[in-house]
């Protein structure tokens, strides 16, 4: 028996371990976008991360590391658009 053939085993359970994995994922990004509690914490925790990464954008740029710095924005742009929805901005 070769390597090959047990991932052939191996398939038929990673299929369900995936689809149970999704489940809870939905699970828990639905109860955490019910609790007014978590809202109020990620209102709070969210600039602490936008903070941490302008600084690491700044030193990525220093250091000479553009890519890296456009993977930090990128990050950052996703925390403003979470703290914007958040916040309900739009008016």
């Amino acid at each position: 028996m070769d390597r090959h053939s047990i991932v052939w085993l191996c398939i038929p359970l990673a299929f369900p371990l995936l689809v149970v994995v999704g489940w809870l994922i939905a699970k828990v990004t639905t109860a955490f976008a019910k609790s007014r509690v978590a809202w109020i914490a990620s209102a709070l925790v969210l600039p602490h991360f936008a903070s941490k990464l302008m600084d690491g954008i700044y030193d990525a740029v220093l250091a000479g590391k553009y890519a890296y710095a456009a993977q930090l924005a990128g990050a950052l742009l996703l925390v403003i658009a979470g703290l914007s929805s958040l916040l309900n901005t739009r008016r």
